[in-house]
């Protein structure tokens, strides 16, 4: 007897188990998923002294972002990477090589409007965001 109850209760369980997963399905349009929210993000400009002299070696950086990238010897830079989606991002840039390449800088901060540039392909991937901000960076 008792073992006939044990095979009725686990049928009875299996099938309120199967109804209830299937019934979630009708109820939510999508299953959830465990994630956060990204997007891309392209910043690129020039940064240059007050004569208009490009500056090569400017670490430019985020506090969103753990990476930087430096400033090539026209002065320009490409600044990407994948963030959590906003409309503004922070950015630094810094003189890391001291006097070499034309002198001292003095460290600015800027907080940059970006424009959502495309549509993500999915429920976290919020797609790209782009920016072009040029900078004149003062001696120190």
């Amino acid at each position: 007897m008792k073992r006939a109850f044990r095979k009725l209760y686990r049928w009875a369980l299996g099938l309120l188990g199967i109804s209830c997963a299937a019934s979630c399905d009708e109820i939510f349009d999508q299953r959830e998923e465990y994630g956060c929210p990204y997007a891309q993000f392209e910043i690129k400009g020039k940064v240059t002294d007050p004569e208009g002299n490009p500056i090569k070696g400017i670490e430019v950086s985020s506090d969103f972002i753990g990476e930087s990238t430096h400033t090539e010897a026209d002065g320009t830079y490409l600044y990407k990477g994948n963030f959590f989606p906003g409309d503004t991002m922070p950015i630094t840039m810094k003189d890391v090589d001291g006097e070499e390449n034309g002198g001292k800088f003095k460290e600015a901060s800027q907080e940059i409007r970006l424009t959502h540039a495309e549509e993500g392909s999915g429920n976290w991937d919020h797609g790209k965001y782009t920016a072009e901000f040029d900078k004149i960076l003062d001696r120190e």
